[in-house]
């Protein structure tokens, strides 16, 4: 993780308290629309920044995709101005316009949404950057195996 000031820590636990939930809230539900079964991963947590979801295409076929996904990075995304910048910065427009959370929070789930679907879908990191131009800056794919 990248360093942050004091004040952006602060800043990030704050809002991340009073946001975080309606994050991860909106993200599972928004997938179990789409018909994707979610389900809570149960590795060992110590906060909110640990927070990740296992999401499954078909409960039913055990051959299914199914991925964690973690909310650390879209939390970074939404609260902060970059999240490649060492220190990462709280991003003040946040206080400053109370409309400007919200359409943030818009604009970074609606890409995770995005890019998770299609993953999902057996799409590739490439193709999704392709078929949504201007959309993302990059995307980078990490896989892991996860625990059943």
């Amino acid at each position: 993780m990248s360093e942050k000031s004091g004040y952006t820590e602060k800043m990030l636990t704050e809002h991340i308290k009073k946001y975080g939930i309606f994050i991860i809230s909106y993200v599972c539900h928004m997938l179990d629309k789409f018909g994707y079964k979610i389900e809570a991963s149960y590795r060992e947590k110590t906060s909110i920044w640990d927070a990740s979801i296992i999401i499954t295409k078909d409960a039913e076929d055990k051959n299914s995709p199914k991925t964690e996904f973690y909310f650390y990075n879209t939390f970074i995304e939404i609260f902060c101005v970059d999240r490649d910048d060492d220190p990462i910065e709280f991003d003040k427009m946040i206080v400053e316009d109370d409309r400007y959370i919200f359409q943030k929070m818009e604009s970074v789930i609606n890409g995770r949404l995005i890019m998770i679907c299609g993953m999902m879908e057996g799409k590739t990191t490439k193709q999704i950057y392709e078929e949504n131009p201007g959309m993302f800056e990059r995307i980078t794919q990490k896989e892991q195996k996860v625990d059943n």
